[in-house]
């Protein structure tokens, strides 16, 4: 009886199977952080004064993840809530010009 197993195919199927799920918990995380973003900026807005206060690094981070928040929602054709994001993106904008 020969033995068909082989072990470097089990490990490779396993592995890409893997790393399908992980893939896929990876952008499921990343639509539910998106729409829990997107609540807290609907209910509560950023602060002007908090968004002078804050530190480059920061800035840069908030403005990335509001340009991937808009990006997602053109995608989605959700124009009312790309209107939302674009508004606090533009005071991200305006708040580090008036510290220049």
């Amino acid at each position: 009886m020969e033995d068909d197993f082989n072990f470097d195919d089990f490990m490779e199927e396993s592995n890409g199977a893997f790393e399908a799920k992980l893939e896929e918990y990876r952008e499921r995380m990343m639509l539910e952080a998106i729409e829990q973003n997107y609540k807290q900026l609907e209910a509560n807005g950023l602060g002007e004064w908090h968004l002078r206060n804050m530190e480059n690094n920061e800035i840069v981070s908030l403005q990335q993840t509001l340009d991937i928040m808009l990006k997602h929602f053109e995608a989605e054709e959700d124009f009312e809530k790309c209107i939302v994001i674009k508004k606090e993106l533009d005071k991200v904008t305006d708040a580090v010009k008036l510290d220049i």
